[in-house]
């Protein structure tokens, strides 16, 4: 061993350290299994009622619901007693489709105007009674925990909707979908406040990019993620994907 002199065969630099670390959070996102998961609720439209339509009828929607196993914190203490959630696919029209690639006009029947948005919401498992004060509903930023469980779940309820619901659907052929991403935040003891996380101040959020990850990993081949329309939310945290 030769002392005074630094090694430098294992540096390495911090963006490929945080390449590394995405790739295993998901190799062990993929290795997750998901929770049962079941559809609650279709308010969608029937075949004729879409056919005398002048154009799509907006708003149609497809509920999933699901829910976590409570989970342990610092010492192995419980943290919480579990969540449920809600995956939801609602159709809407694009704002401005002039705007996408391969659009040159409006056209209220044209299945490219539209657009499948997926929210995904969630609220503590015991939970005070609805009415109640400091009751919780489903909300986007009850989504911020670190259950791999979860997101594998959710990855299985996009590809559930996909391939076993979308094509009985009057509107099968509306194939672009939508999601926007949520940013973390931390508490700074020295402001007293909670404050965006470092890693989610510029451009798209640590748990967005995860989920665009999965999708590019898990999407079918001739899928594409494609650019947000302008009008529909924020650039740099919202992703758009087409399927073929």
């Amino acid at each position: 061993m030769v002392y005074g002199k630094r090694s430098h065969s294992m540096r390495i630099s911090r963006a490929r350290l945080g390449t590394l670390i995405t790739e295993a959070l998901l190799t062990e996102l993929f290795d997750a299994p998901p929770y049962a998961y079941r559809v609650e609720c279709m308010d969608v439209v029937s075949d004729d009622q879409a056919t005398r339509a002048p154009g799509r009828i907006l708003h149609q929607e497809v509920m999933y619901e699901f829910t976590s196993d409570p989970s342990k914190g610092a010492f192995g203490l419980l943290k919480d007693e579990g969540f449920e959630y809600q995956a939801s696919f609602t159709l809407r029209m694009l704002p401005d489709p002039a705007t996408m690639p391969w659009e040159t006009e409006q056209d209220p029947k044209d299945p490219d105007n539209y657009y499948w948005d997926i929210v995904f919401e969630a609220r503590p498992k015991v939970n005070t009674p609805a009415g109640s004060p400091d009751h919780e509903d489903y909300n986007v930023s009850r989504t911020k925990q670190n259950d791999m469980r979860v997101l594998s779940t959710v990855a299985e309820i996009v590809k559930s909707f996909i391939s076993k619901v979308l094509p009985g659907l009057p509107d099968r052929d509306v194939k672009t979908f939508s999601f926007h991403g949520v940013t973390e935040s931390v508490y700074d003891s020295t402001k007293g406040h909670h404050v965006t996380a470092r890693g989610d101040k510029d451009g798209m959020s640590r748990r967005t990019k995860i989920y665009l990850a999965m999708l590019k990993r898990k999407l079918p081949s001739g899928a594409e993620i494609i650019p947000t329309p302008s009008r529909t939310g924020p650039q740099e945290n919202t992703v758009h994907f087409r399927m073929p």
